[in-house]
């Protein structure tokens, strides 16, 4: 799958965490530490709103090397963007079913005894 990318920063993960997303520039866009924290260099939000006014208001950044121009960005929005909206949707929905908290009752009930 192929995920939005826009920085310019790399950054390297502990042994203990576990790699889950790589490309050639960026070895680190994805990472587990443990069973629930999770890490993401790349950018699963960012809506074609957000994409147009970060090229435009940050277009310096498309003369760098290796940038690809404001056209590419905005035309590869329908083609990539849906199968990532799946996937986020999916992944935020298994994430969250981890949460092991108590019901908010029972913390307010245990908080009054």
């Amino acid at each position: 799958m192929k995920v939005y990318q826009w920085h310019r920063e790399g950054m390297t993960i502990p042994d203990c965490c576990e790699l889950l997303a790589t490309n050639d520039r960026y070895p680190v866009q994805g990472f587990r530490c443990g069973p629930n924290a999770f890490g993401f260099q790349f950018h699963p939000e960012v809506t074609l709103e957000m994409k147009g006014i970060w090229t435009l208001s940050a277009a310096e950044r498309l003369k760098l090397p290796g940038a690809q121009q404001r056209g590419v960005h905005l035309s590869m929005h329908p083609i990539y963007d849906p199968p990532l909206d799946r996937w986020i949707d999916g992944f935020l929905d298994r994430w969250l079913a981890t949460d092991r908290r108590a019901p908010k009752s029972v913390e307010f009930a245990a908080a009054a005894d």
